[in-house]
């Protein structure tokens, strides 16, 4: 019966490592993916010196999309309808606009995991009669 138990926590920690090796270098590539298109086609207009729309995004950190997620929404908002780039500059193809949203709508969603924001928390007052009518 130990043994048995040994058995399956060895090889649920074979397993458990297995998948790390699988998974960990995709995110990563996923990352990459992502950090190549904002660098491509959303920096020379979205950074420090232009801040075309009030947004800089060469000092975003695409490694923790929790530091500024309101921002990252609004990116993947413009991603999914694809408006950015702007119709007359050089654009991404389909599956790299699919790709990179997908996985920054991944990010966010952890972050939406890990602290949960619920809105506001105070209750409802019923009105009394004088205040209905």
């Amino acid at each position: 019966m130990v043994q048995m138990r040994n058995a399956r926590g060895c090889l649920s920690r074979l397993l458990a490592a297995a998948v790390a090796t699988l998974v960990l270098p995709a995110a990563v590539a996923a990352q990459d993916e992502a950090q190549a298109m904002l660098d491509s086609y959303c920096v020379r207009c979205h950074n420090e010196r232009t801040l075309t729309a009030n947004l800089s995004l060469d000092n975003k950190n695409l490694a923790n999309v929790a530091d500024d997620a309101e921002t990252w929404e609004k990116v993947l908002v413009k991603l999914r309808a694809q408006t950015m780039p702007p119709g007359n500059s050089p654009r991404p193809d389909e599956a790299t606009y699919r790709s990179v949203a997908t996985w920054l709508e991944g990010e966010i969603d952890q972050v939406g995991l890990a602290r949960p924001n619920p809105g506001r928390g105070e209750t409802f007052h019923r009105l009394n009669r004088a205040e209905y009518h």
